[in-house]
């Protein structure tokens, strides 16, 4: 947690998984993240967002964390949300307003992936998949209902798909062995499906929703002005694989001068 000195007291706190951790994003400084086994980081969305109302917001917890899902991290024994209520009961209040990543890893962002590579791509598979989310997000929903926090910000997932021209496009090679047409698939039946998803339930519970797609509706990974990190640039970056497919420097940035307008 950050604290500043200035007043009135605002405090901003975010929670969720690698989207918003900054995950493939290391600090050119040393240390390089804020928490290495969440791969935390400066160059989060998050963090930027923080600096962008530093005058306005004298508290900042972030506690998102690469890897994270409901049930392993955010709501699970000693996980986020528990941290966050600890620090509710010292303050003796609410965060006035709460940034907040969840789905990618409880759809299993990553299995999918290999599964495409491996031409293994079921509709039951998926189904399941999403019939679980919905649960997990109604669980996320009623215990941050408990915290009473007046502000809950829901960030959707990016596109890693789109070229320059707006195209589906894996003929770049930095999709493994994920051909086209596999990739047109889970654009479709993943990506746009978890962000509807994930409408419905901001909707639902009144989240405010922070629509990023046309950040990065010309800029997937095969794009000429690409916001997405490739493998090789991960393992340039942070000695492994870890950061591959998340948004660059860049991304965060303009994520979070979409979230600035949100909170001010």
């Amino acid at each position: 947690m950050i604290l500043s000195k200035n007043f009135p007291t605002f405090w901003l706190a975010a929670i969720g998984d690698s989207f918003s951790s900054g995950q493939g994003n290391p600090a050119k400084s040393i240390p390089k993240w804020l928490d290495e086994p969440c791969y935390r980081s400066r160059n989060s969305f998050v963090f930027k967002t923080f600096e962008k109302i530093r005058e306005k917001c004298s508290i900042f917890t972030f506690l998102s964390c690469s890897g994270a899902s409901v049930d392993n991290g955010i709501l699970s024994k000693n996980g986020q949300i528990e941290k966050l209520e600890n620090l509710m009961k010292i303050r003796k209040s609410s965060p006035d307003s709460l940034i907040l990543t969840v789905g990618g890893n409880d759809i299993g962002f990553t299995d999918i992936l290999s599964q495409i590579q491996e031409e293994n791509f079921s509709e039951i598979s998926i189904n399941m998949r999403f019939f679980y989310v919905f649960h997990q997000l109604d669980r996320i929903a009623a215990k941050l209902a408990e915290l009473k926090i007046p502000q809950i910000i829901l960030v959707n997932y990016y596109d890693i798909t789109r070229n320059e021209n707006g195209e589906v496009d894996a003929s770049c090679g930095k999709f493994g062995k994920v051909s086209q047409l596999n990739l047109i698939l889970a654009e479709r039946r993943i990506l746009r499906r978890l962000n509807e998803l994930l409408r419905r339930k901001a909707e639902k519970y009144g989240w405010e929703l922070v629509d990023i797609s046309e950040i990065f509706r010309r800029r997937g990974l095969c794009s000429k002005n690409s916001l997405i990190r490739s493998r090789n640039e991960s393992l340039a970056l942070q000695s492994n694989d870890y950061g591959s497919f998340h948004p660059n420097i860049e991304g965060h940035r303009l994520i979070s001068e979409k979230l600035v307008s949100h909170l001010t």
